[in-house]
């Protein structure tokens, strides 16, 4: 199946912003000074970034700019989780998978297993 370059851009928005939410999710479950609390989240990310609150909030509707990611995975090296730059920043290939997965035709070769199943 083909897709649009706005199929495409839109998949890329919501897996960066997804990827963002998560990452800040992460940050209240490992940092004992978040106390479960994501305004606490926000603001330690965003002094590590050294970017405001509000942008990091920002980045949970479009995703965190290429200019952040590097930053934001060194902030969360620290803890005991593997992020990945494709996580923060999807290419057109995390994009096409979803969107395959989305629409149910996503068949990986070589592979034991079928998203599709």
């Amino acid at each position: 199946m083909e897709f649009t370059d706005n199929e495409y851009a839109k998949m890329r928005l919501e897996l960066a912003a997804d990827a963002a939410k998560a990452v800040l999710r992460h940050i209240v479950m490992y940092e004992r000074r978040c106390k479960g609390m994501s305004e606490t989240a926000i603001r330690l990310l965003g002094e590590y970034c050294d970017v405001r609150g509000c942008t990091v909030k920002r980045w949970t509707e479009f995703g965190i700019p290429e200019k952040h990611v590097q930053n934001v995975l060194d902030f969360m090296a620290v803890y005991p989780c593997v992020w990945s730059r494709h996580q923060l920043a999807p290419t057109e290939r995390e994009a096409e998978i979803w969107l395959k997965r989305l629409y149910g035709e996503c068949v990986v070769k070589g592979r034991a297993f079928d998203y599709a199943a």
